[in-house]
């Protein structure tokens, strides 16, 4: 298993991910987890398109309601959904 705690060149957009898996503890490189904010469709082209460019079995992408925020950063994230 890779170890965690190793430096590695900071502009690399990766992150080790420690996990159990079918019984053994493992360690991968992967993509950085990246929020973004997306309206219905363009979420569902990005859940389309992350199985294929991301080879790993179990892809781990979620969507969350936005329920509160800031009173004026709101207006701008309805502006841009369109």
């Amino acid at each position: 298993m890779a170890d965690p705690t190793t430096q590695k060149d900071p502009s690399d957009p990766s992150v080790t991910s420690v996990f159990r898996r079918e019984n053994a503890v493992a360690a991968i490189r992967q993509w950085r987890q990246v929020p973004c904010t997306a309206a219905a469709v363009p979420y569902a082209a990005l859940e389309a398109y992350l199985p294929a460019a991301h080879d790993h079995g179990t892809h781990e992408i979620t969507a969350t309601p936005i329920t509160r925020g800031d009173a004026g950063h709101l207006p701008w994230i309805a502006e841009g959904m369109g």
